[in-house]
């Protein structure tokens, strides 16, 4: 296999062409660089450090080479190596076209699966276990790519999908509880925020902005992990604060609604029969003989 060298790896196929490329690193001796920040790459990058120790960096973010470490990195990213040992390891590169990703049939659940690995292993440990086996398939891709057999592409492709499938599933749980808890994390934020600020913030987009995601993704995240939506949160947090200012102060309901953003009493009165399931005028006076008949008991 062909050493890599302080350039950018570069295949010069045509943009739409099938590509694909695999090299050694163990030729990469210290104290070299090896980057792609002046030539950005429009294909799928993976560099699997086998052995070595240094530095990775892709964009602005940097991380720290082990025994076993794992970067992929997307089309258009540019990246930064600095080794301080010799490296031992694998660097390949693909496009869409080569590997089918966006061929009519595709698997969705592998699709998906490759863009959350290239959006997420980045300086990622791989287990004894499974570099044992994906050390086989490199092997096998090495082989395949040294020679000019027929179905030379086809054979490469398969082994290629083999070694992507095996390390999506190494990390493929990390993913799950890693979205699972952002999830969760997300709605406890946003219920929290409604508690503080339902006076202030009477619409999804006003959280959303807040929390720095658009309305549709927190109101399908919101309903998804709680059953209801966001509005459902907002309207129902609205109508518990008109009643606990009913039961616990003396303001009078003109004020009640000011304070929860209504200007028009006509408008507060409408919500608050749609969401509360009685007229405002109906509660307020159970609420007053509920409070009248505790007092007498007492």
């Amino acid at each position: 296999m062909q050493s890599l060298t302080k350039t950018r790896f570069h295949t010069g196929a045509c943009s739409g062409q099938p590509v694909f490329e695999l090299k050694s690193l163990n030729c990469f001796h210290p104290d070299t660089v090896m980057e792609g920040l002046n030539s950005v790459s429009d294909n799928y990058e993976i560099i699997w450090i086998v052995n070595g120790s240094g530095t990775f960096s892709i964009n602005i973010n940097s991380w720290p080479i082990a025994d076993g470490t794992v970067f992929c990195i997307r089309p258009g990213s540019p990246f930064h190596c600095q080794a301080t040992t010799g490296l031992q390891g694998y660097y390949l590169s693909f496009n869409d076209a080569f590997l089918g990703i966006t061929a009519p049939g595709n698997e969705a659940e592998f699709t998906s699966s490759l863009i959350r690995m290239f959006r997420y292993i980045r300086g990622a440990n791989v287990a004894e276990d499974l570099a044992a086996e994906l050390q086989v398939v490199a092997d096998r891709i090495a082989e395949e790519y040294s020679n000019e057999l027929p179905l030379k592409n086809m054979m490469l492709r398969m082994y290629l999908n083999a070694f992507l499938i095996g390390l999506s599933r190494r990390f493929e749980a990390e993913f799950v509880c890693t979205y699972k808890s952002r999830d969760i994390a997300l709605v406890e934020r946003f219920l929290g925020l409604l508690k503080k600020e339902v006076n202030v913030k009477l619409m999804v987009c006003d959280y959303a902005s807040q929390l720095a995601v658009t309305s549709n993704y927190l109101n399908s995240i919101v309903k998804k992990h709680t059953g209801y939506s966001c509005g459902y949160h907002i309207r129902q947090c609205i109508i518990l604060e008109v009643k606990r200012m009913v039961k616990y102060t003396d303001v009078c309901t003109k004020e009640i609604a000011w304070y929860l953003g209504f200007t028009d009493m006509a408008h507060f009165s409408k919500f608050f029969k749609q969401n509360a399931g009685l007229n405002f005028s109906v509660f307020r006076k159970q609420t007053m003989v509920a409070e009248s008949v505790i007092t007498m008991d007492y």
